[in-house]
């Protein structure tokens, strides 16, 4: 189902209205209670799963720039709050948002987007001449969640061979604060109890 690797001939995104959705919103709801998301090469947010709506933010409720991964998490407190290391994964993000940049230089839209989020953030107007560029999403993510306090993720990338032109992000709880269990409390009452149940071991992570 994934590939690592993105076509350079199928780079143009979908049209919209595309017939593709239900198949994207069917992968993403496989992960049951395991937040998920799918960003388009632009980093706006297409597709998500009711965890991942649980977890960082109500999705549907977005609209315009803030449907943006990068502008959200570079304007809305909320997203301090949230990260318990908002800079450093601030900055992972603008590295990895620097190499889609990059990639799709003849697209006139980067420039116009980091322009308005330069005005509009100060520490995006101060990192983005530095020019960092990272490839993978690694590592692992702390939250402060308002309502389940403390979880542990580790974050990976996903290419999916059906729709090349977007990339989702998955979050596997990992055992440090009870993550899993944490994220099924979040889960509506009976809603995923068929889930696949994915854990990390911290010995790996």
């Amino acid at each position: 189902m994934f590939d690592l690797a993105i076509d350079p001939a199928a780079r143009e995104l979908p049209n919209q209205g595309s017939t593709y959705d239900p198949v994207l919103q069917g992968i993403l709801d496989s992960w049951g209670w395991c937040p998920a998301y799918a960003v388009d090469r632009r980093w706006n947010y297409v597709a998500w799963n009711e965890a991942a709506s649980e977890v960082f933010a109500d999705y549907g409720k977005l609209t315009g720039r803030d449907r943006n991964l990068v502008w959200y998490l570079f304007t809305h407190p909320s997203q301090r709050q949230l990260l318990v290391h908002w800079e450093r994964e601030a900055r992972k993000c603008l590295a990895l948002f620097r190499a889609s940049s990059d990639q799709f230089a003849d697209d006139p839209w980067f420039r116009e987007f980091s322009h308005e989020l330069s005005e509009a953030s100060p520490e995006f107007r101060e990192w983005w001449p530095l020019h960092d560029i990272r490839i993978a999403h690694t590592g692992h993510k702390e939250l402060n969640h308002p309502v389940a306090g403390k979880l542990s993720l580790r974050p990976t990338t996903l290419m999916p061979a059906e729709f090349p032109e977007l990339k989702i992000l998955l979050y596997i709880p990992l055992p440090q604060e009870n993550t899993a269990e944490k994220l099924q409390r979040l889960a509506p009452s009976g809603r995923w109890s068929g889930a696949l149940e994915l854990q990390l071991d911290p010995a790996k992570s």
